[in-house]
């Protein structure tokens, strides 16, 4: 209700350290975040996370404005900030985040590069999948995972959107609040 997003993706790189005592899970780190008015506080209460408790992820922090993108690197949380000039990808995939990383980006390139209507590019890239390559896709599938479901938040001047669909669905659960 104030404007700020979170999101937390796993981070599945292929060496990653994963916490060995007394492992807490990564659905308690956004909730001790969203009593925050600003993304440079619920930077600072991230920052005071233990985070060589929990298992890899990438943290999301954004508003209409800027993007914050946090990592654990040992005992503390690095982060980058950045603002937001156009549409932005990120991704994690099971398999290892390499992997994906790169044929997604690409096709996320093609589809936002000149776009005539984003938010059409947008739901046809979350659309997408490559034809012998499924597991590696957007909408991907696999004999032990697929995407079930597609969540788009929009952030206007006035109102913030977020729009759920489960993959199987004909029309998505739209909610929306003023920021």
């Amino acid at each position: 209700d104030i404007g700020i997003v979170f999101a937390l993706l796993n981070a599945n790189a292929a060496a990653a350290s994963i916490p060995t005592t007394n492992p807490v899970s990564r659905g308690t780190i956004i909730p001790r975040l969203v009593g925050s008015a600003t993304v440079s506080e619920a930077l600072a209460h991230a920052a005071a996370l233990q985070v060589d408790r929990f298992q890899p992820f990438t943290l999301l922090l954004f508003d209409r404005y800027q993007l914050a993108e946090c990592w654990p690197d040992g005992n503390r949380l690095r982060h980058r900030r950045s603002f937001l000039h156009s549409a932005v990808m990120r991704t994690s995939s099971g398999l290892g985040d390499a992997i994906v990383t790169g044929p997604r980006r690409r096709l996320f390139r093609r589809f936002f590069d000149a776009p005539r209507d984003p938010i059409r590019a947008q739901d046809l890239f979350h659309q997408h999948r490559w034809p012998g390559r499924e597991a590696i896709s957007v909408n991907m599938q696999r004999p032990d995972a697929r995407t079930v479901s597609h969540t788009v938040i929009e952030i206007g001047l006035e109102t913030i959107a977020v729009s759920y669909r489960a993959t199987n669905a004909a029309q998505p659960v739209v909610v929306q609040v003023a920021a």
